[in-house]
């Protein structure tokens, strides 16, 4: 609990060091939005979006952002490959398997920075058939 707590603590430091003012900020694979939530309130200036498949997940980030009051926090029930909005920082804690690849690669095209902490790095092997990343097929030897 405690190296997560300062990977949040990392994400959240650099995510508004690179936030521009007026700034459109996506927490990717959020969860309940425990980081994206924090960024909109420390930056009421800028566009928060919480970036998640899972309902449930998503559903307790609007509610969340209902109580607080929050204007500039957006949910977002997808996958992140449907998203499609214009942002200048993206973030993921812990997206599982080729995930948090999947981040730098939608970071990189849109000309975004990032902060990623990555985890799983047992299941990218078990995952590179099924997703079969564009960078994993550029470089195979096949």
């Amino acid at each position: 609990a405690s190296r997560k707590r300062l990977q949040s603590e990392s994400r959240l430091t650099w995510s508004n060091e690179l936030l521009p003012p007026n700034g459109v900020f996506v927490d990717f694979c959020a969860g309940a939005g425990h980081l994206g939530l924090v960024v909109a309130a420390a930056r009421p200036d800028s566009t928060i979006y919480v970036v998640e498949r899972k309902k449930q997940h998503t559903d307790i980030a609007q509610q969340r952002i209902n109580i607080i009051g929050l204007k500039n926090a957006n949910v977002a029930n997808c996958d992140m490959n449907q998203f499609h909005v214009r942002f200048d920082v993206g973030t993921g804690l812990h997206a599982c398997g080729p995930a948090s690849d999947l981040i730098q690669s939608r970071c990189l095209a849109a000309g975004a920075a990032y902060v990623l902490a990555p985890c799983c790095y047992g299941f990218i092997a078990k995952a590179l058939d099924r997703y079969k990343l564009s960078y994993v097929d550029a470089n195979s030897n096949s």
